[in-house]
Protein backbone atom coordinates (compact mmCIF):
# COMPACT_ATOMS: atom_id res chain seq x y z
CA UNK A 1 0.00 0.00 0.00
CA UNK A 2 1.60 3.48 -1.07
CA UNK A 3 1.91 6.22 1.16
CA UNK A 4 -0.60 9.11 1.19
CA UNK A 5 0.69 11.81 -0.72
CA UNK A 6 -3.16 13.68 -1.33
CA UNK A 7 -4.60 13.13 2.64
CA UNK A 8 -5.09 16.80 3.09
CA UNK A 9 -6.69 17.09 -0.31
CA UNK A 10 -8.92 13.95 0.21
CA UNK A 11 -9.87 15.43 3.58
CA UNK A 12 -10.93 18.55 2.32
CA UNK A 13 -12.67 16.48 -0.84
CA UNK A 14 -14.68 14.45 1.65
CA UNK A 15 -15.54 16.95 3.75
CA UNK A 16 -17.27 19.46 0.63
CA UNK A 17 -18.62 16.50 -0.80
CA UNK A 18 -21.32 15.53 3.02
CA UNK A 19 -21.44 19.43 2.77
CA UNK A 20 -22.75 19.97 -0.71
CA UNK A 21 -24.75 16.71 -0.08
CA UNK A 22 -26.68 18.58 3.05
CA UNK A 23 -27.43 21.52 0.54
CA UNK A 24 -29.13 19.20 -2.07
CA UNK A 25 -31.11 17.33 0.35
CA UNK A 26 -33.39 20.83 1.01
CA UNK A 27 -34.38 21.40 -3.24
CA UNK A 28 -34.67 17.47 -3.31
CA UNK A 29 -37.60 16.91 -5.90
CA UNK A 30 -38.02 21.08 -5.94
CA UNK A 31 -35.27 22.65 -7.31
CA UNK A 32 -35.62 25.25 -10.69
CA UNK A 33 -34.94 23.62 -13.53
CA UNK A 34 -32.95 24.98 -16.57
CA UNK A 35 -32.64 23.37 -19.70
CA UNK A 36 -29.56 22.01 -21.34
CA UNK A 37 -28.93 19.72 -23.84
CA UNK A 38 -31.93 17.51 -25.69
CA UNK A 39 -33.81 16.08 -22.43
CA UNK A 40 -31.26 17.06 -20.41
CA UNK A 41 -31.50 19.91 -17.50
CA UNK A 42 -29.74 21.64 -14.72
CA UNK A 43 -31.11 22.89 -11.45
CA UNK A 44 -30.67 25.66 -9.55
CA UNK A 45 -29.00 23.30 -6.80
CA UNK A 46 -26.21 21.98 -9.55
CA UNK A 47 -25.58 25.61 -10.09
CA UNK A 48 -25.56 26.51 -6.75
CA UNK A 49 -23.27 23.72 -5.38
CA UNK A 50 -20.77 23.57 -8.46
CA UNK A 51 -20.41 27.63 -6.77
CA UNK A 52 -19.43 26.68 -3.61
CA UNK A 53 -17.08 23.78 -4.34
CA UNK A 54 -15.34 25.95 -6.84
CA UNK A 55 -15.28 28.66 -3.78
CA UNK A 56 -13.90 25.97 -1.49
CA UNK A 57 -11.62 24.02 -3.54
CA UNK A 58 -9.84 27.31 -5.19
CA UNK A 59 -9.52 28.75 -1.19
CA UNK A 60 -7.95 25.35 -0.12
CA UNK A 61 -5.54 24.80 -3.15
CA UNK A 62 -5.18 28.26 -5.58
CA UNK A 63 -2.67 26.59 -7.49
CA UNK A 64 -5.38 24.05 -8.70
CA UNK A 65 -7.51 23.71 -12.61
CA UNK A 66 -11.23 23.58 -11.55
CA UNK A 67 -13.45 21.34 -14.61
CA UNK A 68 -16.73 21.48 -13.14
CA UNK A 69 -19.96 19.88 -15.26
CA UNK A 70 -22.55 22.94 -14.98
CA UNK A 71 -21.44 26.12 -17.37
CA UNK A 72 -18.13 24.68 -18.87
CA UNK A 73 -17.29 22.87 -21.67
CA UNK A 74 -14.26 20.51 -22.70
CA UNK A 75 -10.93 21.99 -21.06
CA UNK A 76 -12.28 25.39 -20.58
CA UNK A 77 -10.06 27.23 -17.62
CA UNK A 78 -7.53 24.30 -16.95
CA UNK A 79 -3.90 23.38 -17.65
CA UNK A 80 -4.40 19.56 -17.85
CA UNK A 81 -0.75 18.78 -17.63
CA UNK A 82 -0.95 20.11 -13.76
CA UNK A 83 -3.71 19.37 -11.00
CA UNK A 84 -7.18 20.43 -11.00
CA UNK A 85 -10.31 19.39 -9.48
CA UNK A 86 -12.93 17.81 -11.70
CA UNK A 87 -16.58 17.61 -9.99
CA UNK A 88 -20.07 17.11 -10.67
CA UNK A 89 -22.21 18.47 -8.25
CA UNK A 90 -25.27 16.37 -8.70
CA UNK A 91 -24.93 13.44 -10.72
CA UNK A 92 -28.46 12.22 -11.65
CA UNK A 93 -30.18 15.42 -12.20
CA UNK A 94 -33.28 14.15 -13.64
CA UNK A 95 -33.38 11.54 -11.06
CA UNK A 96 -33.15 14.59 -8.21
CA UNK A 97 -35.34 16.83 -9.92
CA UNK A 98 -38.21 14.11 -10.32
CA UNK A 99 -38.07 13.27 -6.81
CA UNK A 100 -36.69 9.87 -6.94
CA UNK A 101 -33.96 9.26 -4.32
CA UNK A 102 -30.35 8.12 -6.37
CA UNK A 103 -27.77 10.70 -6.96
CA UNK A 104 -24.90 12.13 -5.79
CA UNK A 105 -21.94 14.65 -5.33
CA UNK A 106 -18.91 14.12 -7.30
CA UNK A 107 -15.06 15.54 -6.91
CA UNK A 108 -12.05 13.98 -8.18
CA UNK A 109 -8.83 15.60 -8.10
CA UNK A 110 -6.77 14.72 -11.26
CA UNK A 111 -2.95 15.24 -12.60
CA UNK A 112 -2.42 15.41 -16.29
CA UNK A 113 -6.15 13.30 -17.07
CA UNK A 114 -5.34 10.71 -14.47
CA UNK A 115 -7.29 10.55 -11.57
CA UNK A 116 -5.37 10.76 -7.90
CA UNK A 117 -8.10 11.39 -5.72
CA UNK A 118 -11.37 10.95 -5.20
CA UNK A 119 -15.03 11.50 -3.13
CA UNK A 120 -18.32 10.42 -4.34
CA UNK A 121 -21.28 11.10 -1.45
CA UNK A 122 -25.02 9.86 -2.15
CA UNK A 123 -26.59 12.14 0.50
CA UNK A 124 -30.15 9.89 0.49
CA UNK A 125 -28.04 7.38 1.96
CA UNK A 126 -25.33 8.72 3.51
CA UNK A 127 -22.78 6.89 1.94
CA UNK A 128 -19.14 8.40 1.50
CA UNK A 129 -16.87 6.48 -0.96
CA UNK A 130 -13.24 7.77 -1.05
CA UNK A 131 -9.78 7.08 -2.60
CA UNK A 132 -6.34 7.48 -3.29
CA UNK A 133 -4.08 6.58 -5.95
CA UNK A 134 -2.36 3.67 -4.27
CA UNK A 135 -4.28 3.39 -0.90
CA UNK A 136 -7.27 1.76 -1.98
CA UNK A 137 -10.78 2.55 -1.31
CA UNK A 138 -13.29 3.02 1.54
CA UNK A 139 -17.18 3.41 1.93
CA UNK A 140 -18.02 5.65 5.07
CA UNK A 141 -14.37 4.31 6.42
CA UNK A 142 -14.16 1.22 5.92
CA UNK A 143 -12.40 -0.81 3.25
CA UNK A 144 -14.42 -1.92 0.11
CA UNK A 145 -13.60 -4.64 -2.73
CA UNK A 146 -14.85 -5.09 -6.32
CA UNK A 147 -17.42 -9.09 -5.91
CA UNK A 148 -15.65 -12.39 -6.56
CA UNK A 149 -19.14 -14.13 -7.07
CA UNK A 150 -20.22 -15.85 -9.75
CA UNK A 151 -21.64 -13.33 -12.43
CA UNK A 152 -24.90 -15.94 -12.48
CA UNK A 153 -25.01 -14.36 -8.84
CA UNK A 154 -24.54 -10.96 -9.41
CA UNK A 155 -26.37 -7.82 -10.50
CA UNK A 156 -24.99 -6.16 -13.78
CA UNK A 157 -25.63 -2.28 -14.44
CA UNK A 158 -26.19 -0.42 -17.75
CA UNK A 159 -26.37 3.08 -18.68
CA UNK A 160 -28.61 4.80 -21.17
CA UNK A 161 -28.59 7.90 -22.74
CA UNK A 162 -31.11 9.85 -25.22
CA UNK A 163 -29.30 8.34 -28.40
CA UNK A 164 -30.98 5.55 -30.03
CA UNK A 165 -28.13 4.16 -31.86
CA UNK A 166 -26.14 4.35 -28.64
CA UNK A 167 -29.36 2.60 -26.96
CA UNK A 168 -29.59 -0.48 -29.81
CA UNK A 169 -25.70 -0.72 -29.03
CA UNK A 170 -26.12 -1.22 -25.68
CA UNK A 171 -29.29 -3.50 -25.78
CA UNK A 172 -27.42 -5.76 -27.65
CA UNK A 173 -24.65 -6.00 -24.92
CA UNK A 174 -27.68 -6.84 -22.85
CA UNK A 175 -28.91 -9.97 -24.85
CA UNK A 176 -26.32 -11.03 -23.86
CA UNK A 177 -25.45 -10.07 -20.74
CA UNK A 178 -29.29 -10.95 -19.22
CA UNK A 179 -29.10 -14.90 -19.73
CA UNK A 180 -25.32 -14.64 -17.28
CA UNK A 181 -26.29 -12.72 -14.81
CA UNK A 182 -29.08 -12.83 -12.13
CA UNK A 183 -30.60 -9.29 -13.33
CA UNK A 184 -29.65 -6.16 -14.89
CA UNK A 185 -30.51 -2.53 -13.22
CA UNK A 186 -30.28 0.67 -14.53
CA UNK A 187 -30.33 3.58 -11.99
CA UNK A 188 -29.39 6.49 -13.69
CA UNK A 189 -26.35 7.74 -11.93
CA UNK A 190 -22.65 7.11 -13.45
CA UNK A 191 -20.60 7.37 -10.31
CA UNK A 192 -22.74 5.71 -8.49
CA UNK A 193 -22.79 3.32 -11.34
CA UNK A 194 -18.74 2.37 -10.68
CA UNK A 195 -19.06 3.31 -6.83
CA UNK A 196 -21.27 0.12 -6.48
CA UNK A 197 -18.94 -2.37 -8.54
CA UNK A 198 -16.01 -0.82 -5.84
CA UNK A 199 -18.27 -1.70 -2.89
CA UNK A 200 -19.01 -5.21 -4.51
CA UNK A 201 -22.78 -4.63 -5.18
CA UNK A 202 -22.89 -4.93 -9.02
CA UNK A 203 -20.17 -7.10 -10.81
CA UNK A 204 -19.99 -4.65 -13.57
CA UNK A 205 -21.05 -1.06 -15.26
CA UNK A 206 -21.64 -0.18 -18.41
CA UNK A 207 -22.02 2.84 -20.44
CA UNK A 208 -22.19 4.23 -23.93
CA UNK A 209 -21.65 7.55 -23.38
CA UNK A 210 -19.14 9.43 -19.99
CA UNK A 211 -18.00 12.76 -19.33
CA UNK A 212 -14.30 13.67 -17.48
CA UNK A 213 -16.86 14.79 -14.45
CA UNK A 214 -18.61 10.93 -14.21
CA UNK A 215 -14.80 9.24 -13.84
CA UNK A 216 -13.01 11.60 -12.20
CA UNK A 217 -13.67 10.78 -8.64
CA UNK A 218 -15.69 7.30 -9.59
CA UNK A 219 -13.28 5.58 -11.63
CA UNK A 220 -10.48 5.61 -9.23
CA UNK A 221 -12.65 4.36 -6.30
CA UNK A 222 -13.77 1.24 -8.49
CA UNK A 223 -9.69 0.36 -9.80
CA UNK A 224 -8.33 0.55 -5.85
CA UNK A 225 -11.18 -1.92 -5.05
CA UNK A 226 -9.82 -4.22 -7.56
CA UNK A 227 -12.01 -3.53 -9.92
CA UNK A 228 -11.14 -2.58 -13.80
CA UNK A 229 -11.66 0.17 -15.87
CA UNK A 230 -11.51 1.14 -19.38
CA UNK A 231 -13.45 2.48 -22.62
CA UNK A 232 -15.75 -0.28 -24.87
CA UNK A 233 -12.13 -0.61 -27.01
CA UNK A 234 -10.37 -1.89 -24.08
CA UNK A 235 -8.06 0.90 -23.38
CA UNK A 236 -7.35 1.97 -20.28
CA UNK A 237 -7.65 5.53 -20.63
CA UNK A 238 -7.74 8.75 -18.66
CA UNK A 239 -11.05 10.73 -17.62
CA UNK A 240 -11.58 11.85 -21.47
CA UNK A 241 -12.22 8.31 -22.32
CA UNK A 242 -15.89 8.27 -23.80
CA UNK A 243 -17.58 4.86 -22.97
CA UNK A 244 -16.63 2.73 -20.00
CA UNK A 245 -16.45 -0.89 -18.96
CA UNK A 246 -15.85 -1.11 -14.79
CA UNK A 247 -16.29 -4.45 -13.78
CA UNK A 248 -14.74 -6.75 -11.02
CA UNK A 249 -11.30 -7.95 -11.81
CA UNK A 250 -13.72 -11.94 -11.75
CA UNK A 251 -15.29 -10.91 -14.29
CA UNK A 252 -14.06 -7.62 -16.80
CA UNK A 253 -12.89 -10.05 -19.14
CA UNK A 254 -16.32 -11.83 -19.68
CA UNK A 255 -17.85 -8.32 -19.99
CA UNK A 256 -15.07 -6.85 -22.15
CA UNK A 257 -15.77 -10.25 -24.56
CA UNK A 258 -19.68 -9.35 -24.66
CA UNK A 259 -19.30 -5.58 -25.16
CA UNK A 260 -16.37 -6.27 -28.03
CA UNK A 261 -18.95 -8.85 -29.85
CA UNK A 262 -21.97 -6.54 -29.68
CA UNK A 263 -19.73 -3.91 -31.56
CA UNK A 264 -18.72 -6.25 -34.27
Amino acid sequence: MAKQKYAEELKTMTTLARQAGKISLKGFGKSKEHAKAAKDVATDADIAIQKLLKEKLSKAHPEYGFLGEEGQTGGEFVDFDDLYWVVDPIDGTLNYSAGLPHYAVSIGLVDDGNPVAGAVYDPTRDELYSAEKGCGATLNGQKISATKRKLSDSLVEYGLGADMEQAREIWTMLEEIIPRARRVRNFGVNVLGCTYVAAGRTAAYIHHHVKPWDLAASMLIATESGAKASDFDGNIKNIFAQTIVCASNKHYDEIMDIVTNARK
